[in-house]
């Protein structure tokens, strides 16, 4: 059952707690657990979606039967669908939905039922069709190691119609006319129909990265303080520069003449992969708050803060803040490979084990939601919380993939993890948890009422 370890009548507490799967920080600094424990009961209903992408041939029906999907698939609380087709010639790396409900998939991929689509492609919600992002002559000296491994939107929203600009991370080098991006870009759009454009947001004149080898694991622009002026795009991930020094976190800045440009590393005592970041709250606006995870084990510069493999950054005081007691001995001792946030919770996932030893003002209680008969000795390597406006799902319901054909269900109303079916036939790299779907064909989110 779900354990929660709060500090009581001043004294420590100890127990032994298997990390190995996931871990739910519910951090009191920024208030008390919630009490609205709605959650998702896996039950068909309309505008619920799980989709998932990675490298596997088939999932299993409800009846026991596969079907085959080939690295692409969405389940729908009761049965698995394929939306595209025979699916792609490669593994899906990252799956993304955008305000709109626009589906997106990047990988190591050239075909999408048949037809070319080159490492990143989005799936339209009003014309169910797959449309391109890149043209194949834009990927200089393409290899087995060409992937987009990150992908982040940007979005204008009105009623009856709506625009998103796509930014890209992962291993690849793109050239259109006098564009060169290394490892990151943004794709623009044009008219309804016409091709994307490449921005290659400074491009290698301005960032340095080397070419022939590193990879962008997370990307995401936001906005920050109180004027859309100051923007970022945030770059998570191990590069190489052209002098062969190594980059794990950076952001690239909106310069005064409004034109992206110059790559900015963040403390250089960042000493590993980071995968995965997450911003509180997780609403369209501003915020100061981001944390970050991945296989990283530092102090940081400014304040000496422990960052052990997770670590909270203040953009505010431009510094680390250390998650836990002061001493960091509450934070995970392996890597940590994703988080997610839900109002108060920050939940994450990875390899880890730890004692945990609660002690007053130590600034949060910890869930421990590994639970050995669901995860077992797997290792959870993505996450998907149900967010903060999902319908009929704010108690902490969360889907996790990882090691092992992984691939289950907590619901939190019921405390119980769920299968999703039979599964997938090989490894998830990425869950996307979306309620606003809607299943009619003559939906339009802009102009019918919920």
């Amino acid at each position: 059952r779900l354990k929660i370890f709060p500090y009581i009548n001043n004294k420590k507490k100890k127990r032994r707690m298997n990390w190995t799967a996931i871990l739910v920080i519910s951090m009191l600094m920024m208030g008390m657990l919630m009490t609205n424990t709605r959650a998702v009961n896996f039950e068909f209903t309309p505008g619920r979606r799980w989709y998932v992408g990675g490298d596997f041939k088939s999932v299993i029906k409800g009846d026991t039967s596969s079907m085959e999907v080939n690295n692409i698939a969405y389940f729908d609380g009761k049965e698995w669908y394929s939306f595209a087709g025979n699916g792609t010639n490669g593994p899906v790396d990252v799956v993304h939905v955008d305000l709109c409900y626009n589906v997106y998939i990047g990988g190591r991929f050239t075909t999408i039922d048949g037809k070319p689509f080159h490492y990143v492609a989005k799936y339209d919600y009003f014309s169910r069709t797959w449309k391109k992002l890149t043209n194949p002559e834009w990927f200089s000296n393409p290899s087995s190691n060409t992937t987009v491994k990150a992908i982040s939107t940007n979005c204008a929203r009105v009623q009856g119609f709506c625009s998103c600009s796509v930014i890209i991370g992962g291993h690849f080098v793109m050239k259109h006319e006098e564009e060169e991006a290394v490892h990151v870009a943004r794709l623009l759009p044009a008219a309804a129909d016409a091709p994307y454009t490449l921005d290659a947001l400074g491009g290698q004149e301005n960032h340095k990265f080397a070419k022939d080898t590193g990879m962008v694991h997370a990307i995401h622009k936001k906005n920050w303080g109180s004027t859309v002026a100051v923007q970022y795009i945030w770059v998570g991930g191990h590069l190489k520069s052209t002098s062969n020094a190594s980059i794990y976190f950076g952001r690239i800045e909106l310069n005064n003449n409004k034109k992206w440009e110059d790559f900015t590393a963040i403390d250089g005592n960042v000493n590993g992969l980071v995968r995965q970041f997450a911003y509180y709250p997780q609403t369209i606006g501003f915020t100061d708050e981001m944390y970050v995870v991945g296989d990283f084990n530092f102090e940081g510069t400014a304040n000496k803060a422990i960052c052990q493999y997770i670590c909270h950054f203040d953009h505010a005081l431009k510094r680390w803040i250390t998650l836990g007691d002061s001493t960091g001995s509450t934070q995970p001792n392996g890597p940590v490979y994703t988080l997610g946030l839900n109002g108060k919770h920050l939940f994450i996932g990875g390899d880890f084990e730890n004692t945990l030893e609660k002690s007053e003002g130590s600034g949060y209680t910890i869930n421990d939601r590994s639970q050995k008969d669901a995860i077992g000795s797997s290792i959870v390597t993505h996450l998907s919380v149900c967010g903060d406006y999902d319908l009929s799902c704010k108690g902490g319901s969360i889907a996790v993939a990882g090691t092992n054909n992984l691939l289950r269900f907590y619901n939190t109303k019921l405390d119980k993890w769920v299968p999703f079916n039979g599964g997938t036939s090989g490894q998830v790299n990425s869950i996307v948890t979306n309620f606003q779907w809607r299943g009619s064909e003559n939906y339009n989110p802009f102009t019918t009422a919920s």
